[in-house]
């Protein structure tokens, strides 16, 4: 394969693809290695800002990485394929994790994720009490979009 070009995504396509998607990789690093995890999400736009929100079901390593070190990435892509070429969007998102303690704001990220999810939310029965509700506060996007000729 031979990359023909690359171009940025604009706002609109890189919110569709936020839009469109159920999973992303999110990275932290702790003392000694870079954690990689894939992970449901549900987001909010609103006066320019965006902002992630994860749902973690008993995940020791990710909120005691995020008490220590609140940076974080989020990675995404997509690809689109036709007889002759091969396009694949990439979008990785740079921000400040914190993981929220206030019961409104629960509900609200619990909301959210019951409207992007709500299938696979109604099947499961879970502990509120072992739940941990993260915001990721976006600081830079890089999101591209690469053609290659099959």
């Amino acid at each position: 394969m031979n990359t023909n070009n690359h171009r940025k995504l604009c706002h609109k396509e890189i919110i569709s693809i936020f839009e469109d998607k159920n999973i992303c990789i999110i990275g932290i690093c702790n003392e000694n290695n870079i954690e990689l995890m894939p992970m449901a999400y549900t987001f909010l736009e609103e006066n320019n800002k965006i902002n992630f929100f994860f749902i973690c079901f008993d995940s020791n390593i990710l909120v005691n990485t995020i008490l220590k070190n609140r940076n974080i990435s989020i990675f995404l892509d997509n690809s689109i394929s036709n007889f002759y070429t091969d396009v694949y969007q990439t979008i990785k998102v740079n921000g400040t994790a914190e993981i929220v303690t206030n019961s409104v704001k629960q509900n609200y990220i619990l909301n959210k994720f019951k409207n992007k999810y709500s299938d696979s939310l109604k099947k499961m029965d879970f502990d509120h009490n072992k739940v941990n509700y993260i915001k990721v506060s976006v600081k830079t996007i890089t999101a591209r979009e690469h053609n290659y000729e099959v």
